[in-house]
């Protein structure tokens, strides 16, 4: 099951109030949980929020409140949170639905869940700020850094720069046993027994199956598995036989092979670092990278549609594991925003102007791992259980960030963009 099978994509890049129509959702009807074959599915995000001034006051929170709540309710949707910010101001804020249903515990804006490949901007930020205190270099071959030699053995003389790692262009696939990656904490119960019969019921009975056989790995063993000569999984198909830099091809194991660079190139774990550099300097005090172990008052139940699953690792956590709220993830938005408008962030100006600038080629219509569209900046991210969103606005100082502890829902798409659409009847002035 994969996460940022989404990747936004509109067709004018003008912002859609009403009427967006959406392409075709396939057998899964919201986010497809394959990986590769696994064929990225591209869908159409509202930026409707983006494209508006917004004049809160309390009359019309109300109002917007109730016809969110009234749209929640179509969704299949257990839990769901939003945000509204600018540079320096959240706008608004709230949450419906449940953290855990069962229970009837109220989903909350403080809320912890994953958030998928959302996970990614952290690594991006964690590069420039590795760059910023000298430990790297964006152009740089990636086999400096890491522990073990990877080269495409369709152009092994062709080096592949941590650059291509962060625009996807690397040649790095991913491939059938990334799904070996995640780690349930607990046997996933027969859920597809309860499913019509149909397409849907085959793919998750057959994901069900797999992840139950799945065993934990280290992950830089999980990866020289699966990209070093000689190791269990390797093959030759495992890469492009494009050059690097000439095509994108999304790669959740190609971020983590970044995100071990920063590792590798700074002498400090991953999450250490982005500890000290991202989540210390914002107060993000909710935010971590396991759902285990986590004594938060507020931790979401995941949902496959109405479904409760089970928590569960990925070896490949930099690609998609974080773990946060809206109220949290919120701060760190605001500051990519402030950084973007030319401000003195966690990043510097000349960092942030890169980040989000076009890389290699302005058809890639990426950034370093930020998706860099006509009208609009950010990310969203599935994975089982999840599906969440967070873009800004590039010519005005507007963002929105929308999580939900459910995955599969019916029509998603259609419903979220009902509620950007509300969310405009009520602050567009």
């Amino acid at each position: 099951m994969k996460r940022a099978c989404l990747e936004v994509t509109t067709n004018t890049y003008e912002p859609r109030f009403v009427g967006t129509s959406f392409p075709s959702q396939g057998p899964w009807g919201g986010i497809r949980l394959l990986k590769n074959n696994f064929v990225r599915m591209k869908k159409s995000i509202p930026f409707i929020l983006l494209a508006c001034l917004f004049i809160p006051n309390i009359q019309s929170q109300t109002k917007l409140d109730i016809k969110l709540d009234s749209i929640f309710k179509t969704t299949g949707f257990v839990g769901l949170g939003i945000s509204v910010y600018t540079h320096d101001s959240v706008l608004y804020q709230n949450a419906f639905g449940y953290a855990d249903k069962e229970s009837k515990i109220k989903y909350t804006v403080n809320t912890i869940q994953p958030i998928a490949s959302v996970s990614k901007t952290l690594i991006a930020v964690a590069l420039m700020k590795a760059r910023e205190i000298g430990k790297l270099q964006l152009d740089e071959d990636i086999n400096k850094y890491l522990p073990f030699r990877i080269e495409n053995p369709y152009c092994p003389d062709k080096v592949i720069t941590i650059r291509h790692l962060a625009t996807h262009t690397s040649g790095i696939k991913d491939t059938r046993e990334y799904e070996k990656g995640y780690i349930f904490t607990e046997k996933i119960q027969p859920i597809y027994h309860q499913m019509p019969f149909g397409l849907r019921k085959l793919l998750v009975k057959k994901y069900v199956k797999l992840y139950l056989g799945n065993q934990e790995m280290g992950m830089e063993e999980f990866l020289s598995s699966i990209y070093v000569k000689g190791g269990k999984w390797y093959k030759k198909s495992n890469f492009s036989k494009n050059n690097p830099g000439e095509k994108v091809q999304y790669s959740n194991c190609g971020a983590t092979l970044a995100a071990m660079i920063v590792e590798k190139a700074t002498g400090m774990d991953y999450r250490d670092f982005v500890k000290e550099y991202i989540l210390t300097p914002l107060d993000m005090k909710s935010s971590c990278w396991s759902m285990l172990n986590q004594t938060h008052n507020i931790k979401s139940s995941l949902y496959l549609m109405q479904y409760k699953i089970p928590y569960y690792t990925i070896v490949t956590y930099p690609d998609g594991a974080f773990v946060t709220s809206i109220s949290d993830f919120t701060k760190y938005m605001m500051a990519m925003l402030k950084g973007y408008r030319g401000n003195q962030s966690i990043l510097g100006p000349a960092s942030c102007r890169e980040m989000f600038a076009y890389q290699l080629k302005k058809e890639f219509k990426s950034g370093i791992f930020w998706e860099i569209k006509e009208n609009s900046i950010g990310h969203n991210g599935s994975d089982p259980g999840v599906l969440t969103f967070a873009y800004f606005y590039k010519e005005k100082d507007l963002g929105f960030v929308i999580f939900t502890n459910t995955s599969e829902a019916k029509d998603y798409i259609q419903k979220i963009n009902k509620m950007v659409k509300a969310l405009k009847e009520s602050f567009y002035k």
